[in-house]
């Protein structure tokens, strides 16, 4: 009997070791994550406002260029040039826009590691409750039926889990019509 406690004694401290640990680390991921999401937003913000502004300026110069070259009875030719350069201009503004929209697949996919980030800790929460049982057990077959049920559970809120996500279509580049949410 003193050898079976001895089992049990240590099968609760590793477990409980390892519960702390990892819960430690999932600590630090869930607020590193957060973290990017909010800076990700604050940058994307920060773009978009200076996009939108620089967009204003551009047609306002675009239209002072086109009087401009009116007044000055310009050329075929240099009007003909400056509506190429108008069209490559608003074609670039499209581009930084599309890419923008980089921040909703972003914030989902930061979203999908977060729920994967709780099942670990719902994971590690039956390993407590395991460490926690082994402490009370009087022998070594109710360690093991407390191992398999908790391996059962865990099993069981892991495909839960898969149950209730979306399967996520792999975001490859970022060319307008290739983007694929969740």
């Amino acid at each position: 009997m003193p050898g079976k406690l001895n089992f049990g004694t240590e099968l609760h401290e590793l477990l409980q070791t390892v519960v702390g640990n990892s819960n430690d680390c999932l600590s630090e991921m869930e607020s590193d994550l957060l973290q990017v999401t909010l800076l990700l937003m604050e940058a994307i913000n920060k773009l978009g406002d200076n996009v939108v502004e620089i967009g204003h300026n551009v047609n306002s110069q675009k239209q002072f260029i086109n009087q401009l070259a009116k007044m000055v009875n310009g050329s075929p030719f240099v009007l003909e040039k400056l509506d190429e350069l108008n069209r490559t201009v608003d074609e670039n503004v499209a581009a930084v826009i599309t890419a923008m929209q980089f921040q909703d697949i972003t914030n989902q996919l930061l979203d999908k590691v977060l729920s994967r980030v709780k099942c670990l800790r719902d994971v590690l929460d039956e390993v407590e409750k395991l460490a926690s049982g082994i402490s009370n057990a009087d022998n070594e077959d109710d360690v093991l039926s407390m191992i398999h049920k908790s391996s059962v559970t865990m099993n069981s809120k892991h495909e839960e889990l898969k149950s209730l996500q979306v399967q996520s279509v792999m975001q490859l580049h970022m060319d307008p019509g290739s983007i694929d949410l969740f």
